[in-house]
């Protein structure tokens, strides 16, 4: 486990256990989907992780709180993603590791434009993308170096692979996918996942 995330820590990790177990039925219900109660996560939003779900059903990240990124107007994150972001850029710099961005927050109308080019393997249905809640990124060129750097210390800042170890998702696994959830939904989200991302490092030390 990683020195970040501590046994303790995990003990300590779980909450909405209710909410976690409404979102567990209805996603068995809604999409075929059975997902385990303990793979769910609650951001620090509010919003769930780790299940397919309408991100546009209910406005967990106000227009008023996301903030264009100095370095390219283009990109649109909630503001305490940016500032984690920016955090992680300036570690991950030090280290060799550069975080390029490749798209941010996304529109339902361009999500819908995605979709329809890119498919339902690449591209998540309109209203159903991580990237509506403006705390979604897509790195550039992460390659197996930078996805080691990420899952040894992305989890630290709050950040998570959303996609790659979701359950039973259309989506291919992608590892230039993560998203803001917040410090304490990030351990959560590590300690559910434990097994599959200490093996997934292993490997990539391999290589």
């Amino acid at each position: 486990m990683s020195a970040v995330v501590q046994a303790q820590d995990c003990e300590k990790a779980w909450m909405h256990y209710e909410r976690r177990a409404a979102l567990s039925a209805e996603t068995a219900q809604n999409f075929g989907i059975q997902v385990p109660i303990e793979k769910i996560q609650i951001d620090f939003l509010g919003a769930p992780v780790g299940i397919p779900f309408n991100y546009t059903t209910q406005e967990y990240s106000s227009y008023h709180d996301h903030e264009q990124l100095e370095k390219d107007g283009r990109f649109r994150l909630h503001y305490e993603a940016n500032k984690s972001l920016v955090e992680m850029q300036i570690r991950a710099q030090k280290e060799g590791i550069d975080l390029g961005l490749n798209n941010t927050y996304r529109s339902y109308s361009y999500q819908k434009y995605l979709h329809d080019k890119l498919g339902e393997h690449q591209a998540e249905r309109p209203g159903y993308s991580e990237h509506h809640l403006a705390t979604a990124i897509d790195l550039k060129a992460v390659n197996d170096q930078k996805f080691l750097w990420l899952l040894r210390n992305a989890f630290a800042f709050g950040w998570v692979p959303s996609y790659y170890f979701r359950e039973s998702s259309k989506i291919k696994k992608e590892p230039w996918h993560w998203r803001y959830v917040g410090k304490l939904a990030a351990v959560k989200f590590r300690c559910a996942w434990e097994s599959e991302i200490d093996r997934c490092i292993w490997k990539l030390k391999q290589k």
